[in-house]
């Protein structure tokens, strides 16, 4: 559903199905990466550990966190703790695409 909304919206997606896809996709698209919106649980790595290998990378890459689950959670707590970007799922489209520019446009 997120892809469908930002290809709508103009936002060219590059899909990965866990956090190590995710880090080989962006290594080999890492010119043409603008912004990260990450899932903070996912598999293989979690958004944080992902972001972190994409960073030594890409430093000064943007991120938005994503989560369905309780800020109680590890991962959260540490993108709380760091103050990285993040929405509480479920998110509305507006609410989503308002976070997405003010990332990009900061």
């Amino acid at each position: 559903m997120l892809t469908n909304i930002l290809e709508r919206k103009g936002y060219k997606i590059i899909a990965a199905v866990d956090g190590e896809d995710a880090v080989v996709k962006f290594t080999e698209n890492k010119d043409a990466v603008q912004m990260l919106v990450f899932d903070a649980m996912m598999p293989n790595k979690d958004g944080k550990e992902a972001y972190n290998a994409i960073k030594k990378i890409k430093p000064n890459t943007k991120i938005l966190f994503l989560s369905g689950y309780s800020d109680d959670v590890g991962t959260n707590k540490t993108i709380h703790n760091e103050e990285l970007p993040f929405l509480q799922k479920p998110i509305k489209p507006d609410t989503l695409l308002r976070k997405m520019r003010d990332i990009l446009d900061g």
